[in-house]
C-alpha cells in the first residue's frame, strides 16, 4: 500500500475521482470539433456557450462555474455544473479548476531471496510526512519537495520509493571500495561499482562493438612498448595500486615490473586508437572526474578504468601476454565482475546495465545515524530525517528510472 503526499493542492477541487458522466449526444462531438476550427474569438465564444449548455443538461450540479463571465453570465446567475462540464469547456486550460493536485506516491521496496528485507510506507507515514515539511519566509509551515535541486522531476507528480538502507548497500556493492563518492554520477550493474564523469565517455567507446573489436585486436597483437611510463605516470600508478589495495604478492620488484610492462603496452594500444585521444587530452581532477587520488596522464586513467569497467579485457589481454600474468590475480581476484549482492546475468557485453545515482532522504534514529554512510555507490543522501524507526531507510527519487527493470526488487 502506497502513501500519498500532496505537494500542492488545488483548493477548488472538491470532487471525487469517479464523478464524470458518459455523453452519448453526437452533437457534443460536432461542437467540440468546431471549437478547433473557430475563425475568431467571438465564434469560439459562441460555440463554447452552445457546447456548455448542451453538456450541462444532465449535469450533476455539484458546484458553481468558476468563471461565469466567460459565458456572459453574472456571479449571481452562474450555472451549477459538474466535472464533466469542466472537461468539455472551451476555456478549460485557462481555469484554475483544471489544475490537478500535485502529489507523490511512496512505494515500499523489498528484496527477494533468503535475505529478504522489507519495509512498509504506511507503517512509517508520520516520518515520511515530516520529510515534506518546511517553513516559508513568513515562518509558516508549508509542504516542500525535499528533492528540489536534486531531481529534475521535483514538484511534479511521481513515484518515490522507501528502501531499507541495508538493502541498498547489499544490492549495490562498491567492489573497488571507493572512499570518496560525492561526484559519482551513476552505477554500473555489470562491474558493481560507481560511475564517474570520465567513465561515461570511456563506456561509450567500450559499448561500441566496432571500437571494442579494434581494441581487442590491438591488445592481442600488442608488442613491447617503445615508450616507458613517464615519471608522473609511475607515481600515479603506484598511488592507484595502493588505493586499490592491489596485492604486491611475490617480490614487489617483479610485480611492479609486470604492472609497468602491461600498462605500457595498453597505453601504446590506446594511443593507436584515435577515438580515445579526446578523452586523454581532457584535464581530469582527482576524486572529481575519476575515483583516484592522483592523476597521471589521461592515457593512464583510461587504461586503468577500462580494466575496471570491463574486467574481461584484462583476462583477454593476459591470455595473449602470459609474460604479464603475474598481475592477473593481484589485480582483480575471485572473478571481480561476478561478485556482489544479486548478480545480473552478464554473459554478453550488450547486457551492460546502468542506473543513475539516486538522491535520497535518510530516515533513521539519532543512534542509527552514527552507523550509516551518507555517500553510497548507488545513491547520495541529501537530507537526514531523524525519527524513531526500526531500521534506517532511504526515501529515493528514481529520477524517472523504472526500478522494475532491476532484478530482485519486490514492491511492498
Amino acid at each position: 500500500m502506497a502513501v500519498e503526499i500532496v505537494l500542492s493542492e488545488n483548493q477548488l477541487h472538491t470532487l471525487k475521482k469517479n464523478s464524470k458522466r458518459t455523453l452519448n449526444n453526437p452533437e457534443v462531438e460536432r461542437l467540440f470539433g468546431e471549437l478547433v476550427w473557430a475563425g475568431s474569438a467571438l465564434e469560439f465564444k459562441q460555440i463554447s456557450i452552445f457546447l456548455r449548455e448542451l453538456v450541462t443538461e444532465e449535469s450533476g450540479k455539484e458546484f458553481s462555474c468558476q468563471h461565469p463571465e466567460w459565458f456572459d453570465e453574472t456571479a449571481e446567475s452562474a450555472k451549477l455544473v459538474d466535472r464533466t462540464v469542466c472537461d468539455f469547456c472551451g476555456y478549460r486550460q485557462l481555469c484554475e479548476r483544471a489544475i490537478d493536485n500535485l502529489s507523490v506516491q511512496i512505494l515500499g521496496v523489498s528484496m527477494s531471496g533468503r535475505n529478504r528485507i522489507s519495509v512498509l510506507p504506511e507503517d512509517n507515514q508520520p516520518a515520511l510526512e515530516r520529510c515534506f515539511q518546511g517553513t516559508n519566509q513568513r515562518g509558516e509551515s508549508t509542504v516542500i519537495d525535499p528533492f528540489l535541486g536534486f531531481s529534475p522531476l521535483a514538484y511534479s507528480s511521481r513515484f518515490l520509493y522507501l528502501v531499507p538502507y541495508a538493502l541498498m548497500v547489499e544490492r549495490f556493492p562498491d567492489m573497488p571500495s571507493n572512499q570518496i563518492l560525492h561526484t559519482a554520477i551513476g552505477y554500473d550493474l555489470k562491474s558493481a561499482q560507481s560511475i564517474w564523469p570520465s567513465d561515461v565517455r570511456i563506456l561509450q567507446l567500450l559499448m561500441d562493438k566496432v571500437v571494442l573489436r579494434r581494441l581487442k585486436k590491438s591488445l592481442k597483437s600488442a608488442e613491447r612498448a617503445t615508450e616507458k611510463l613517464t615519471q608522473l605516470d609511475e607515481i600515479s600508478l603506484r598511488d592507484i595500486a595502493r588505493q586499490r589495495n592491489w596485492n604486491m604478492g611475490g617480490t614487489e620488484d617483479e610485480f611492479v615490473e609486470s604492472m609497468h610492462s602491461m600498462f605500457e603496452k595498453i597505453i601504446q594500444v590506446l594511443k593507436s586508437l584515435h577515438e580515445f585521444k579526446p578523452i586523454a587530452m581532457t584535464p581530469m581532477k582527482p576524486f572529481v572526474d575519476h575515483p583516484f587520488n592522483s592523476s597521471g596522464s589521461g592515457w593512464l586513467i583510461i587504461a586503468v578504468r577500462i580494466l575496471e569497467l570491463q574486467p574481461q579485457l584484462l583476462e583477454f589481454y593476459l591470455s595473449h601476454h602470459p609474460e604479464d600474468a603475474l598481475f592477473l590475480n593481484r589485480f582483480m581476484p575471485d572473478n571481480f565482475e561476478r561478485r556482489g549482492g544479486l548478480s545480473v546475468q552478464l554473459d554478453h557485453d550488450e547486457q551492460r546495465r546502468f542506473v543513475p545515482r539516486f538522491p535520497a532522504v535518510l530516515l533513521c534514529s539519532e543512534e542509527q545515524a552514527q552507523q550509516v554512510e551518507l555517500e553510497l555507490s548507488s545513491c547520495r543522501v541529501i537530507r537526514t530525517q531523524l525519527t524513531s524507526i526500526s531500521a534506517p531507510c532511504l526515501l529515493i527519487d528514481p529520477l524517472d528510472f523504472d526500478l522494475n527493470n532491476l532484478q530482485g526488487w519486490n514492491f511492498a
